[in-house]
């Protein structure tokens, strides 16, 4: 909440506007520093190791379950068109104001779960679209949910919803208790963000063009 009361509960969702937000966050910015520490291209699918991750930020381990949360706030400024994704498509290069926009993102989600009177190590995305202490109901509508019990279906799935030329937004979970985002864009175009620590260093993203989107979800989610 910043001073002078302006931010709420319901707003969560989106990065603040307000004069003490955006202060906050330029100083934030040029304090931390933000980067990619390592970009692959492999069969069509652009990878991203970032320098922080939910649960390791500015060097400090923070042992974090804010997954799931993470997840749904990227979903919901994607589908809202703000701030980074209003102005790139995904297939952009995730330049410094990328990095900034995603780390403001996994250290507002860690501070929601936070803030949560009794902490479940597990939510589902509908717990935290619903949940009266988080104020999301209002900016976000609970969607179709999908299981399957093979992945060769679910990738199926996903290359036929690819198709479909629309905005869409998923938060995928995975057993026993990783969720991530996977945002698909008009053009076909997709991002999977996977905000826990990967090779003992940080978050990794995904970029794939059309009818790559299955290679971007089988190269994340198999790698540790």
């Amino acid at each position: 909440m910043c001073p002078d009361n302006i931010c709420s509960a319901s707003g969560r969702s989106k990065p603040c506007i307000c004069h003490w937000h955006i202060s906050q966050q330029n100083s934030m910015e040029t304090i931390i520093p933000y980067s990619v520490v390592k970009f692959t291209n492999v069969n069509y699918v652009n990878e991203y190791l970032l320098s922080f991750c939910q649960s390791n930020k500015d060097s400090q381990s923070l042992g974090s379950n804010a997954c799931t949360i993470i997840a749904v706030l990227v979903a919901i400024n994607f589908l809202s068109d703000t701030a980074w994704f209003s102005q790139h498509h995904l297939l952009s290069t995730l330049d410094s104001s990328f990095l900034a926009y995603s780390y403001q993102l996994f250290t507002e989600g860690n501070q929601m779960y936070e803030s949560l009177d009794e902490e479940q190590i597990n939510y589902c995305a509908p717990e935290i679209l619903e949940h009266p202490e988080l104020g999301l109901i209002d900016n976000a509508e609970r969607g179709e949910e999908y299981q399957f019990n093979n992945f060769a279906d679910f990738l199926l799935e996903l290359q036929m919803l690819s198709t479909k030329r629309i905005k869409l937004a998923f938060v995928l979970i995975f057993h026993p208790d990783k969720s991530m985002s996977l945002l698909i864009n008009e053009l076909g175009e997709s991002m999977l963000i996977d905000s826990h620590s990967h090779l003992d260093t940080g978050a990794i993203i995904a970029t794939a063009s059309e009818n790559k989107l299955h290679l971007a979800v089988w190269s994340i989610i198999f790698k540790k």
